[in-house]
C-alpha cells in the first residue's frame, strides 16, 4: 500500500498538470457572436460569428494559420451552434447553407479587455446553418401554433471562461413572440427588445444565462414530435356483467416525460381504442365493454405511431402477472438479489460438503521410488 500511494500522488500531479496545459496554454480567445431568425415554417437560421484576438486584445482575424485552424475544426463550431436547440445534435436535421468564411464587413462584440464595454471587431469569420426545429427535442407543442423553445448555452457548463458574448435573435414573417425567459433568473435579461427581435449582451459568465426560453407562434409549422414515450401493459382484469364482460386494463408509462396514449382492444370484428394521459412513472386504468362469447383478444399500447406493447387476452381468466412490472418494482429488485445469493450460497456449500466427503473416503497412496529413480 505504501508502495502504491506515491504512485497515485503522481499519476494525480501528472493530470493537473496536463489539464493545465490545456487549459491555459491556448493562445488566442474568440469574441463569439450568434444570429438566431425563427422563420414561421418552423426552420431556424443560426448564423455563427467568430473574431480571433490575442489576450492582449490584438486582432488575429488575418492571420491566415488561425483561419485555417478553425476551418480545420468547422465540425466542432457546427455542433457547437446545434447544441443551442438540441441536446443530441446527431438526432438534428440541419443543413449548412454556408461554410466558414472571412466577412469584413461584419462585427463582432466582444468585451476583450474585461472592463465591462463592448468593443466592435470588424470583421468576422462566419458559418450559416438552416436547422429544422421539428427534430430538435428542446421544442414543446403547447397548442395548435404554439411553441416552446429552450436555447442553451453549452458554453458556461463546459468552462467558466466561456460564454456567448453576444445572442441575436430575431423573428421571420408571420412570426410572433409571445413569451420569453431566462435561467438563472439572477443573469441579466436581454440588452435591447422589440417585436422583431431580442438581443443579449453579456459582459461576464455570471451574467450569461444557461437557458433562454422563448413562447411564439409559429402558423406554417407542420409539428411531427420526435420524442418516443415509453409504457407497457401492467395488468388487465376480466368481470362479468349482465350479459356482457368488462375488460380492464392498467397501463404503466415508464418514460421520464408525461405523455398519451391510445389503448387498442381487437378482436374478431371488433377494434376499440380509449385515449389516457398518464404522468411519468405513474398507472392509468381504461375499460372496454365487450360481448360474453369472445373468447380472446389482443390489447396493444401505443404512443402516436409507435406499438409500444401488445399482449393476448384470454378473457375467460382474470388478472396477468407482468414481470417487466415486477421488475421494475424498486423494492422488490434487494430481495430478489438477496434470494439469489442466498440460493447460490447454499448450493455452493452442499457442493464443497460433497466434494470433501468424497475426498475422504478416497484411499490414501504413496507410489513407492524404485531404488534407481531414489539415487537419482
Amino acid at each position: 500500500m505504501r508502495k502504491i500511494i506515491p504512485i497515485l500522488l503522481l499519476v494525480i500531479i501528472l493530470f493537473f498538470y496536463t489539464i493545465s496545459i490545456n487549459v491555459y496554454g491556448q493562445e488566442y480567445w474568440i469574441g463569439l457572436n450568434f444570429d438566431l431568425k425563427f422563420l414561421s415554417d418552423g426552420a431556424l437560421i443560426i448564423t455563427i460569428k467568430m473574431h480571433p484576438f490575442k489576450a492582449s486584445g490584438e486582432s488575429l482575424y488575418k492571420d491566415n494559420r488561425i483561419f485555417n485552424e478553425i476551418k480545420n475544426n468547422e465540425r466542432s463550431q457546427i455542433n457547437d451552434a446545434l447544441l443551442l436547440v438540441s441536446t443530441n445534435p446527431a438526432k438534428l436535421k440541419y443543413e449548412v447553407i454556408q461554410h466558414l468564411k472571412r466577412d469584413d464587413n461584419k462585427i463582432v462584440l466582444c468585451d476583450i479587455y474585461n472592463k465591462g464595454v463592448m468593443e466592435k471587431l470588424r470583421g468576422a469569420y462566419i458559418i450559416t446553418l438552416k436547422v429544422y426545429l421539428n427534430t430538435s427535442d428542446l421544442l414543446e407543442r403547447i397548442d395548435n401554433n404554439i411553441y416552446r423553445i429552450t436555447i442553451i448555452d453549452s458554453f458556461t457548463s463546459r468552462d467558466p471562461r466561456s460564454w456567448i458574448d453576444v445572442l441575436n435573435i430575431s423573428f421571420g414573417e408571420k412570426v410572433s413572440l409571445i413569451k420569453y425567459e431566462w435561467i438563472p433568473s439572477s443573469s441579466h435579461g436581454p440588452s435591447k427588445t422589440d417585436k422583431n427581435y431580442l438581443l443579449w449582451i453579456n459582459f461576464n459568465e455570471p451574467q450569461a444565462p444557461n437557458k433562454y426560453i422563448l413562447t411564439l407562434s409559429l402558423p406554417d409549422f407542420h409539428y411531427t414530435s420526435t420524442y418516443i414515450a415509453t409504457a407497457f401493459i401492467n395488468s388487465y382484469n376480466i368481470i362479468k356483467k349482465d350479459s356482457e364482460k368488462v375488460l380492464s386494463i392498467v397501463v404503466k408509462n415508464n418514460s421520464t416525460a408525461p405523455a398519451y396514449f391510445i389503448v387498442r382492444f381487437l378482436s374478431n370484428d371488433i377494434d376499440m381504442a380509449r385515449k389516457i394521459f398518464i404522468d411519468p412513472g405513474k398507472t392509468a386504468k381504461v375499460s372496454f365493454t365487450i360481448p360474453m362469447n369472445l373468447k380472446r383478444g389482443y390489447v396493444e399500447v401505443w404512443f402516436e405511431t409507435t406499438l409500444l406493447d401488445k399482449i393476448e387476452v384470454k378473457l375467460g381468466k382474470g388478472s396477468i402477472f407482468n414481470i417487466k412490472n415486477f421488475i421494475q418494482n424498486k423494492y422488490m429488485i434487494f430481495p430478489i438479489i438477496l434470494l439469489s445469493i442466498g440460493i447460490f450460497l447454499v448450493i455452493l456449500s452442499i457442493l464443497l460438503k460433497l466434494f470433501s466427503r468424497r475426498k475422504l473416503e478416497e484411499p490414501y497412496s504413496v507410489i513407492p521410488q524404485s531404488p534407481v529413480e531414489s539415487f537419482q
